[in-house]
C-alpha cells in the first residue's frame, strides 16, 4: 500500500492474478481477513493460476462485521493509540512483543488514505453470488474467538464455496498467531491431501 494504487480488493486481486499468470508450479494462496477476500477474487479472476486456497477469518460480505466504525476512525481518529487498539483486537491472546512492534511499525508507515480505500472497497463488496464458481480445493481455517469475524461468516463461506472444508481453531482474528500449532496442523493436512494430486 505504499506504492501505486488503486488499493480496492478488486484492483489488488487483478494485479495478483496477472503476476501469477506466468507461473507453472502449483500455487496456493493463503488469505487472512481482507487478504482472504483478495485471494478469493484472484481465484475467480484467474482460476487456472490458483490450485488451492486457504482462507482465514473473513466472509463473503461485511454486513455482520464486528468493527463497522473502522472507516470513520481511519478518516478522523487514526492516532497511534487507535492503531494499537486495532492491532490488539486482532488477537485473542497477547501477541509476541517482536511481532507487535513490527505490526505497529508497518501500520504507522501505511498511508491512511490507502488503507481507507482498501477498507471502504471491502465494505462495498458482496461475493455471495459469485463464490459458487470456485472449483479449487478451499480450506477455511477460522479462529472461533474472533471479535470481528464471527463463526457465522466462516459457515457462510463454507456453504457458498463448493466442497470447502471448514476447520474452527481456538484463536481470534489471527489464528496463525493465536494458535499456531492448530493452524499449521490444519494447513499441513489440507496441503498434503490436495497438493499430492497436483504434484506428487
Amino acid at each position: 500500500m505504499q506504492g501505486a494504487g488503486p488499493f480496492t480488493p478488486q484492483a489488488v486481486a487483478q494485479r495478483l492474478a496477472a503476476a501469477l499468470a506466468p507461473r507453472t508450479a502449483p500455487t496456493v494462496l493463503l488469505g487472512h481477513s481482507l487478504g482472504g477476500v483478495i485471494a478469493l477474487l484472484t481465484a475467480l479472476a484467474r482460476p487456472s493460476a490458483v490450485q488451492a486456497l486457504v482462507i482465514s477469518n473473513t466472509g463473503p460480505h461485511t454486513r455482520d462485521h464486528g468493527d463497522n466504525s473502522l472507516p470513520e476512525r481511519i478518516r478522523h481518529h487514526w492516532t497511534p493509540q487507535a492503531r494499537r487498539a486495532f492491532l490488539l483486537a486482532c488477537f485473542a491472546h497477547e501477541p509476541p512483543a517482536a511481532l507487535m512492534r513490527e505490526l505497529e511499525r508497518y501500520l504507522d508507515a501505511l498511508p491512511a488514505g490507502s488503507l481507507l480505500e482498501a477498507v471502504e472497497g471491502l465494505r462495498r463488496l458482496d461475493l455471495s453470488h459469485g463464490l459458487g464458481a470456485i472449483r479449487c480445493p478451499v480450506l477455511i481455517a477460522h479462529g472461533e474467538l474472533d471479535r470481528r469475524r464471527g463463526v457465522a461468516d466462516a459457515r457462510r463461506l463454507a456453504t457458498l464455496i463448493p466442497g470447502a472444508e471448514l476447520v474452527l481453531l481456538p484463536g481470534g482474528h489471527t489464528p496463525m498467531v493465536d494458535c499456531i500449532d492448530a493452524y499449521n496442523d490444519a494447513l499441513d493436512t489440507f496441503l498434503a491431501r490436495h497438493l499430492r494430486a497436483i504434484q506428487p
